[in-house]
């Protein structure tokens, strides 16, 4: 059983779809203001080409290519950070599907969530491939606005020191940066901020938190 998991991503989208808003996960670092994301869900992969200057990635550029490896993501739409408005279409799709697909006595960890997403995306868009779009009630941003490093923890931990300049530029165009707790969570956070990305941005942004690994 996996309920923990199952409820996070049952009760998602019906408390999004009710009362509009943003939903993020709780291993999310939010580096900029989020207030321009309305109606925005993200790609998950891992974007390895060098980003464009002013950030703004053309429609249609980032798309799984052909003979694609789990480590460049699956490119499905990630359920881990998305604002949608009161009453979306897309989040009453995604209730639809997920009363018709949830199993709780056969169903895996992962049969809900980001896939039913990424499928509700494509019917509704006329998608085959998950790529970045301007749609008229959705925009589909490229992975690196949340996920920089996607879930590399070779480049999140990494094995040698990292000037304050890497970890800005790998994150220049990102307004969130998701951490994978799930993948991830055996990574101890020491406080070097060359080494590890959190204790680069941790006591920026959320010092009170960073503070308490001190602690407990």
């Amino acid at each position: 059983m996996f309920l923990g998991n199952w409820l996070s991503d049952l009760l998602r989208s019906p408390l999004v779809y009710k009362y509009g808003g943003l939903y993020a996960d709780l291993d999310v670092l939010f580096l900029k203001d989020l207030n321009s994301f309305v109606d925005t869900v993200p790609i998950n992969a891992m974007y390895d080409k060098p980003k464009p200057k002013d950030c703004q990635l053309p429609e249609g550029t980032e798309k799984k290519p052909p003979g694609a490896t789990k480590r460049q993501g699956s490119y499905q739409i990630s359920s881990s950070q998305f604002h949608l408005s009161k009453g979306h279409r897309l989040a009453w799709l995604v209730m639809e599907m997920t009363h018709r697909i949830f199993d709780p006595i056969k169903g895996e960890r992962n049969h809900i969530g980001p896939i039913i997403l990424t499928d509700a995306v494509k019917k509704m868009y006329n998608l085959s491939l998950i790529t970045n779009i301007n749609a008229k009630d959705l925009t589909i941003l490229p992975s690196y606005t949340i996920t920089p490093t996607w879930n590399r923890r070779e480049m999140m931990w990494t094995k040698q020191d990292k000037s304050e300049s890497y970890w800005d530029e790998l994150t220049r165009c990102s307004f969130v940066h998701h951490l994978f707790n799930t993948a991830n969570e055996n990574l101890k956070v020491t406080g070097n901020p060359k080494r590890e990305i959190y204790s680069y941005y941790g006591p920026k942004i959320c010092p009170i938190a960073f503070k308490d690994l001190t602690v407990f």
